[in-house]
């Protein structure tokens, strides 16, 4: 990946694979990175309400996380949107709040 972003080819990441405004293309093209595995929550801290994870976590599966804590990430863009498509595309969804 190093070569590649040094030589200015385009790193286009995959995710939940819900979007229907193409956002994996690469019409001068690159390499697409698939980050569907990358599920895991790395860190929580309750006291400040902050939760660190990879990209391929749906919302869905952070809610289930969370509901132990009692805590809830509130936006709902739709059933198989990931955390990092949601990221990319400053999306939010029907419980967003301003």
């Amino acid at each position: 990946l190093f070569f590649y972003a040094c030589n200015q080819v385009p790193i286009v990441p995959y995710g939940g694979a819900t979007s229907i405004e193409g956002h994996i293309l690469s019409p001068n093209g690159g390499v697409c990175i698939d980050m569907t595995l990358m599920k895991r929550v790395k860190a929580l801290h309750i006291r400040d309400m902050d939760v660190v994870v990879e990209p391929g976590i749906g919302w869905m599966e952070l809610n289930e996380y969370l509901e132990p804590y009692g805590l809830l990430f509130p936006l709902d863009p739709g059933p198989g949107a990931t955390i990092g498509g949601m990221c990319a595309t400053c999306c939010s969804g029907s419980l967003a709040m301003m």
